[in-house]
């Protein structure tokens, strides 16, 4: 299943930016960059890492816990 992925930027007390899936109950309601619409979240998070090297990216532990690292 192909979904649309999202990079929150607004960075979390974690130190972390964190990817959701469109419909997520912790999808931020601005600031956000749309990251594409990909089969598996690890493709978000390869984008996401591309985009901004440097920052901490992690998934949403509720919307992409493949990802998640916490």
């Amino acid at each position: 299943m192909f979904r649309d992925y999202y990079l929150n930027l607004s960075m979390q007390p974690e130190g972390e930016y964190e990817i959701h899936i469109s419909g997520c109950d912790w999808f931020p309601s601005r600031q956000y960059e749309y990251l594409g619409r990909y089969q598996f979240a690890s493709t978000a998070l390869d984008v996401a890492r591309r985009r901004h090297p440097g920052w901490a990216i992690n998934g949403c532990i509720h919307c992409c816990p493949e990802i998640n690292t916490d």
